[in-house]
């Protein structure tokens, strides 16, 4: 203010509370708004490898899942021998290389009868946890006191049974408003009752995984997914983006993550194959677990469970924007999280302020 297009540029997170803003020099100047990511779209055949990564060695083992906190400093991976989560703190922010691990103090060991702990998720603002225990086939709730801080959490004792144990369930994600979850399950055969694919269920109380019921919607992937006679598909873990148009799922036997897109949001019977996919032979073993992207979706990260490395991808800008205009006193925000609320018509009067967003 006080200068011809100066303006105020204000930074939130992905999923902010409404923003409430106002000028302590002149009455009647302020409003609410709400913030919102729009609709964004990826095609991940434009990803590339950054030469970054981290060993979560020596004390991750046997590597299944990794994520991050909103703010890209802390990293959290899950490790299937002990059936522990492990924290490293990361000096700048979503640069792996500079994780250290923040110590026992940082763990979160899961409950005897709920080991095995090959993939998970977290939902509802980094305040529930879910684990899913490889050897029952069963998704477990957690809640942390502290958001993203695996070692506050506490088990629910509420817990969702996969209705197939043949499908062998790979990975968890929920829709954003936390009323859909998603199974992604490896197949254990080309039968039809085996298949791989990505199954959906409905929850009557949002983020409460006991009242789960199955939706009949579920995404069939076992034509597009590499099958060999022994341990039939190869079927990871996924990722949505946050609009729920597409969904990026793990296939190690063909060592690519692949994408899908769907035509209505969320609903996985509407998914299809873009016959878009990126390749990480170069970079990891046999086998990839877990997938994640910083909120602004201009990094990428797996992690190889052979030898417990995470590896940083860039998506070179390849995230775009689609779908209607934004609404009225709503805020959209860019790749980096930003967004130009208002500029200034003139010098003489900071009164001159016109809505830009």
């Amino acid at each position: 203010p006080g200068q011809a297009d100066a303006y105020t540029e204000i930074t939130v997170e992905v999923g902010a509370p409404t923003l409430y803003y106002y000028c302590t020099n002149h009455s009647g100047m302020g409003d609410g708004q709400s913030a919102s990511t729009g609709s964004t779209t990826l095609d991940i055949s434009g990803v590339s490898y950054t030469n970054k990564s981290f060993s979560g060695a020596p004390e991750v083992t046997f590597a299944t899942g990794v994520t991050f906190n909103p703010t890209g400093t802390k990293m959290i991976i899950s490790n299937f021998w002990g059936n522990t989560f492990y924290t490293y703190s990361l000096s700048t922010e979503w640069d792996v290389t500079t994780a250290i691990y923040d110590g026992s103090g940082g763990n979160y060991t899961l409950a005897s009868e709920q080991g095995a702990l090959l993939s998970f998720c977290f939902g509802d603002n980094g305040t529930k946890l879910y684990t899913l225990d490889h050897n029952a086939t069963r998704y477990w709730q957690h809640t942390l006191t502290t958001p993203y801080d695996v070692s506050t959490a506490s088990s629910d004792n509420k817990s969702l049974y996969h209705f197939d144990t043949n499908s062998l369930p790979r990975g968890a994600a929920f829709s954003t408003d936390g009323t859909k979850f998603y199974a992604s399950a490896e197949g254990y055969s080309q039968d039809s009752s085996q298949r791989p694919g990505i199954f959906q269920w409905n929850l009557s109380s949002a983020w409460d995984i006991s009242t789960a019921s199955y939706s009949n919607q579920w995404l069939d992937v076992s034509e597009d997914a590499t099958y060999t006679a022994t341990r039939a598909y190869g079927i990871g873990s996924m990722y949505f983006n946050s609009s729920g148009t597409q969904v990026f799922l793990q296939d190690w036997k063909a060592n690519d993550i692949k994408q899908y897109d769907l035509t209505t949001p969320w609903d996985m019977s509407t998914a299809s194959y873009s016959n878009n996919s990126f390749d990480v032979s170069n970079e990891m073993g046999s086998v990839q677990r877990g997938i994640t992207f910083d909120p602004a979706g201009t990094k990428m990260y797996t992690v190889d469970q052979n030898n417990n490395t995470v590896y940083q991808y860039d998506t070179n800008g390849t995230w775009t924007s689609v779908g209607a205009a934004p609404a009225e006193n709503s805020l959209v925000l860019n790749s980096s999280n930003t967004v130009l609320l208002a500029t200034a018509t003139g010098t003489s009067d900071n009164n001159n302020i016109t809505d830009s967003s």
